[in-house]
């Protein structure tokens, strides 16, 4: 006999023992799944951000460019309509553009002419004459032709040094200029050394040529245009300084900017917006080509540490943490609670030695049942619900999986294997969205947030997407909106997904060639929203519980109509924090259901 106990005993052990270990495999492998749909969400909401700063960044830069493009032309068109051009002329109209408040970035506009030797000493006299006593024309070079700068405002310190300087001296510029000449547009040169520049803070610099003619008009030809040059309208920049107003236009330190010249190299950089951020590796990270005049910059953006502060990967960990914690929580609970049992049994087996003991240990199985009926009540249904609803689309990718293991499977059916796996994936991840949504709900969204909410417009997106799917089911479907402007404040994120959950779950518990009737109206102090429908309808005894979480009026294994049972809790929960109310009505099964929702409005209308 003690025998025959032991080994009985020791069979219970073992199979006992499987289930805390197999809900923790379980449980590990669904932490695994949510952990790797975090990171897939999270990291495509980053690149969607990333690309959104990126096209900021680069139409800022796009519209500074034409702007400098502009103030040149405008530049061009004063000189062509001045019939006697001098500095104090071209002085005024540069200060009139207030460059330095206006235009950031720019080191000034100046306009060069062009001498020929014979000419070199007449142009000397004249500019001294004019306005600059110490003005001379440098490099002191014999050559055919020269571009001298005669004009650059404004003149502080820094412009003061390049005028009298020939531009065609030096090859980074003669090249720009040549091309300007020849096109006939806006060029931008190479990178250079600005004469501009001091022993201090040295930046990278550019200049950015545009040609005046003689005549008002652009020669149609090459050869016309060289003969008839006259000079050129030109702005200095200091690359630095050039970025750095774009940066502080759009204060933007979430990303980091390199512009290059041409191509990506060490040579062709002509400014960081962050220093030594050439060597600064990042996840998120893209080239963009823009075209300043005719010339070609390529443009590195980078994303700062700084950007992933607002990132939602961190959530990934917390994420996994909170799913290993759960996860060892269930295989306590579910240890603890076959632990539990094991005791009961093997109490059991040995009530047949003793009456006295056996009713001894009925009195104690019994309490301990109660307690952990009372404890486990929410946590059953909890169970039951998910486990059904998750292992149907389990279930529905199981079986696919072996059919597509088969070696004689026609093309149709494995796209039909793969979509009704990908149908099986998706259904399954929303419903751990919609748990997710549930439980924020309950823990963390103790008040909504405080914005203007334009109600109409949320019925109207809603009763769109509602009537389409009315279509395909057959069902006939009404909307009307009664309301004069009113709003509430509240968060229309939230409550659009509340009556998108009202108008879905009537959807679903109305036949074919039944109907639903959406309204929305108001009195003095409330909007109602009001859904009726022809469907399933609800019995009395189940009213009280529709709005309870993860309760089902029909909770057999085999019921038609699937989901967690926390659409209405979920809304309940939204409504009462927007200081409303719902309710629902029903005169009984297969007689239609209607379900009221009143929200306190704003007192001023939308005007």
């Amino acid at each position: 006999m003690g025998k025959l106990r032991e080994k009985t005993r020791e069979t219970i052990n073992k199979e006992i023992i499987k289930l805390p270990y197999l809900a923790l495999i379980v449980s590990l492998l669904l932490t695994i799944g949510l952990t790797f749909l975090s990171y897939t969400s999270a990291t495509n909401k980053d690149k969607i951000r990333f690309n959104n700063k990126i096209s900021k960044i680069e139409g800022t830069l796009q519209s500074k460019i034409a702007t400098y493009e502009t103030i040149l032309k405008a530049t061009k068109g004063f000189i062509e309509t001045k019939k006697e051009l001098n500095r104090d002329n071209f002085a005024t109209f540069i200060s009139n553009l207030n460059l330095e408040k206006e235009f950031g970035g720019v080191q000034g506009i100046g306009y060069t002419v062009k001498v020929l030797p014979e000419d070199k000493q007449k142009l000397t006299d004249k500019i001294r004459e004019e306005w600059l006593p110490s003005f001379k024309m440098f490099p002191d070079v014999a050559k055919d032709e020269y571009q001298a700068i005669i004009y650059l405002e404004p003149v502080d310190f820094r412009n003061k040094r390049a005028i009298g300087f020939d531009m065609t001296s030096e090859k980074i510029r003669r090249e720009a200029m040549f091309e300007a000449r020849d096109t006939g547009k806006i060029t931008a040169s190479g990178k250079i050394k600005l004469l501009q520049e001091t022993d201090k803070n040295v930046q990278a610099g550019f200049l950015v040529y545009l040609p005046v003619y003689e005549g008002m008009e652009t020669p149609q030809t090459v050869e016309e245009r060289r003969s008839t040059l006259k000079g050129y309208v030109y702005s200095p920049f200091r690359a630095g300084d050039f970025l750095s107003d774009i940066t502080n236009i759009i204060s933007e330190k979430e990303i980091g900017i390199l512009v290059y010249d041409l191509e990506i190299s060490a040579d062709n950089l002509l400014a960081e917006s962050i220093p030594n951020l050439v060597n600064l590796g990042s996840r998120n990270e893209t080239v963009k080509e823009i075209d300043f005049g005719v010339r070609k910059w390529k443009v590195v953006y980078k994303a700062m540490p700084e950007f992933y502060d607002n990132s939602n990967l961190n959530l990934t960990v917390i994420v996994f943490i909170i799913g290993v914690f759960l996860s060892g929580f269930v295989f306590f609970i579910t240890y603890l609670e076959a632990a539990s049992r094991q005791k009961f049994q093997i109490i059991a087996q040995n009530l047949s030695v003793a009456e006295k003991e056996k009713a001894q240990l009925l009195i104690r199985e019994k309490e301990a049942r109660k307690a952990a009926e009372r404890s486990n009540r929410a946590k059953d249904n909890f169970i039951s619900t998910v486990s059904h609803e998750l292992r149907t689309p389990l279930n529905a990718i199981s079986g696919w999986t072996r059919i597509l293991k088969g070696d004689q499977l026609t093309g149709k059916t494995k796209e039909r294997a793969i979509k009704t796996i990908e149908k099986s994936i998706k259904t399954q991840s929303d419903l751990i969205e919609d748990l997710l949504d549930f439980s924020k709900t309950n823990e963390t969204d103790k008040e909504s947030d405080s914005n203007l909410v334009n109600f109409s417009k949320i019925f109207k997106k809603v009763a769109i997407l509602a009537e389409e799917k009315a279509l395909l089911k057959g069902v006939k479907f009404i909307s009307e909106n009664n309301l004069d402007g009113q709003t509430i404040i509240g968060d229309a994120e939230k409550l659009e997904k509340v009556f998108h959950e009202i108008v879905k779950n009537a959807l679903k518990f109305t036949p074919p060639q039944g109907a639903i009737k959406t309204t929305i109206d108001a009195d003095n102090a409330f909007v109602f929203f009001k859904v009726e429908d022809t469907g399933k309808g609800i019995k009395e005894d189940y009213l009280p519980k529709v709005f309870e979480g993860f309760s089902q009026q029909d909770a057999s294994s085999t019921r038609k109509h699937g989901g967690l049972g926390i659409g209405l809790a979920y809304a309940k929960n939204i409504i009462e924090n927007h200081g409303g109310e719902i309710s629902v009505k029903s005169e009984g099964e297969n007689k239609g259901t209607t379900l009221i929702v009143k929200i306190p409005h704003n007192q001023e209308s939308l005007s």
